[in-house]
């Protein structure tokens, strides 16, 4: 079998204590939320491990999806609008999934949805998703692609609730 690995870009050794913590636990939370889903569209993870040893560089062990982001499947493709829509059901499927297990992927844009040329689609990329009731370690004010934020969440980021650190209401 053919699969991918996503690796971290530096060595564990070379964060900060707090860093290092915070990326042991943000890449403990995306093999959590990956291991608990089970569904066709949804990327499965098959092992994480460190290379070459414990203070090396993270990676985890995924299948291989041989898939063009979304946007660029609908220009290459140029899918028939039936076509379109199957895709776009099989991913509410998929996030109806998610979201049944409290898992929010918060990043969910067209790079991060790979559509092979069968038109089967995958969605991928669960770096900063989380559990509903996850301890949340994120230290920024948002999480995501700010230009694919959902309106509700921009306003919020601006408001006085968000400035007195009262946490978003993701329902």
């Amino acid at each position: 079998r053919v699969y991918a690995l996503k690796i971290g870009q530096a060595r564990l050794s070379g964060h900060s204590a707090e860093d290092r913590a915070s990326s042991i636990e943000r890449l403990e939370r995306e093999v959590a939320a990956l291991m608990s889903l089970h569904h066709p569209n949804i990327v499965r993870v098959h092992s994480v491990e460190r290379w070459p040893d414990l203070d090396g560089f993270p990676y985890l062990v995924m299948d291989y999806v041989d898939g063009t982001p979304l946007q660029a499947w609908r220009t290459a493709a140029t899918p028939s609008l039936g076509r379109i829509v199957g895709v776009f059901e099989r991913i509410a499927e998929a996030l109806v999934h998610m979201h049944e297990l409290g898992i929010i992927h918060r990043d969910l844009k067209s790079l991060n949805i790979l559509v092979r040329t069968d038109g089967e689609p995958f969605i991928v990329d669960f770096g900063i998703a989380r559990s509903r009731v996850a301890y949340d370690v994120t230290r920024a004010a948002s999480v995501g692609t700010l230009t694919h934020l959902a309106p509700e969440y921009v306003v919020f980021l601006d408001s006085a609730a968000a400035r007195n650190g009262n946490p978003f209401d993701w329902r």
